[in-house]
């Protein structure tokens, strides 16, 4: 079983008798996985290939120079890609012929394949060369503070074109086949689409819908040394402090997030491992006030303005 993670990372898990679910180590940014039932294949974000597995007839062995992939597919023992020109890619077992893409084959717009242990066979879904989306972005839920990134292919006879769009609207310079953002605001949530197209023609992706939940903490204003970004696991928090450059708040477990500046020695944008005396509260109210090991880390703001939500 092969699950694609919103971050680009891939889980695995279930047989392992000829290593497919042992993918490559560091295997990030992927955009589609592919699973056949004694190997896998994943496309990641810039157009390659990546195969693991069982490789008797050569289905993990991912063509040199093979780039500009929008999509891909596994068989028995044979693998496809396709190409964002509409044409086809294939490698691993050709017994019968499975592997042999037929001369002049051009305008696909999505492909499959299949077979068992005694024969493979491939499939080819034409179009008129015109745009076809094969990758579509995904809805999103995270934390507020949490980057983003949304992923879409496409293929057509000619060279495409990208452009984002949120609520409808473009978004200035978007022009890549993804869009991201990190870090991200509650008003960051919205829907999100993108049209491709070229001459022969545009389309546009299904709608995404990102939905960004609410820290404990909101931040605002001064951000040169990131002070105002929140860490997205925050919650909770029952004291909060602004130096400077960098934030402190105090979660239930008397433990200390902190994040910011690190010019001094402190942590840069990470949740600080402080352990303090356990801060008494009830209803959301503390009723004791907790002293640091470092009372100077405590002083007033003078870039960021911070502020503890009454929930």
């Amino acid at each position: 079983m092969h699950c694609l993670r919103a971050n680009g990372t891939i889980v695995v898990w279930g047989d392992n008798y000829y290593g497919q679910t042992n993918m490559a180590k560091n295997l990030t940014n992927v955009i589609a996985v592919a699973a056949g039932p004694q190997h896998s294949v994943a496309l990641r974000e810039e157009g390659t290939v990546v195969a693991w597995g069982r490789n008797l007839y050569g289905m993990t062995n991912v063509p040199a120079g093979l780039s500009n992939v929008v999509a891909i597919a596994a068989g028995f023992r044979h693998s496809l890609a396709l190409v964002s020109d509409g044409t086809v890619v294939a490698w691993g077992k050709n017994d019968g012929g499975q592997s042999s893409v037929p001369p002049g084959l051009s305008n696909v717009r999505s492909i499959a394949a299949g077979g068992d242990t005694f024969s493979g066979f491939s499939l080819a879904a034409l179009s008129d060369g015109s745009t076809r989306m094969t990758i579509h972005p995904s809805d999103l839920t995270l934390d507020a503070g949490s980057g983003f990134r949304l992923q879409a292919r496409a293929v057509s006879a000619s060279s495409l074109s990208y452009q984002w769009r949120v609520g409808g609207r473009d978004i200035p310079d978007a022009t890549n086949c993804f869009f991201a953002v990190d870090p991200s605001n509650i008003s960051d949530s919205d829907a999100y689409d993108v049209v491709v197209g070229n001459s022969l023609g545009s389309v546009t992706s299904l709608v995404a819908q990102v939905r960004i939940k609410p820290s404990d903490v909101v931040a605002w204003d001064g951000n040169t040394q990131r002070q105002t970004v929140v860490p997205a696991d925050l919650t909770n928090a029952i004291a909060i402090s602004a130096g400077v450059y960098h934030t402190l708040a105090v979660k239930p477990d008397g433990t200390v997030a902190a994040w910011g500046s690190n010019g001094s020695g402190g942590r840069s944008f990470d949740v600080a491992a402080i352990q303090l005396p356990l801060v008494k509260h009830r209803e959301g109210k503390c009723l004791s006030h907790f002293k640091a090991p470092f009372p100077a880390r405590l002083a007033a703001a003078v870039d960021p303005t911070v502020a503890l939500r009454q929930d």
